[in-house]
């Protein structure tokens, strides 16, 4: 069976709406556990802007619906703490550190 041109680009189209809605939804996913994160570290007291250095959000565990955001502060430079949410819920928790902090 051989594709019309039209058939073909319809297929194409098809598939790249496809995959921007897949990637849509991770990016919003990505938001939403940056931005409860930050509305979470602000209840514990740090101000975002001057206490955190880095910060990135990667996918985890081998799901691809499971976040974590990598947050490193100024004051520890040498660790990076590890936050996501907890199971079937919207409360963020820490999930690990990596580095160990100077005495």
């Amino acid at each position: 069976m051989i594709l019309s041109k039209k058939n073909a680009a319809i297929i194409i189209i098809l598939l790249f709406a496809l995959w921007a809605v897949i990637m849509g939804g991770q990016l919003s996913q990505q938001r939403a556990l940056r931005e409860d994160t930050f509305d979470y570290l602000e209840e514990e007291g740090y101000d975002i802007e001057s206490d955190i250095s880095e910060h990135f959000v990667s996918n985890s565990g081998g799901r691809s619906d499971f976040y974590t955001i990598y947050i490193t502060f100024e004051k520890e430079p040498e660790v990076t703490y590890l936050y996501t949410y907890q199971e079937d819920s919207d409360d963020i928790f820490l999930l690990d550190t990596i580095g160990t902090p100077r005495n």
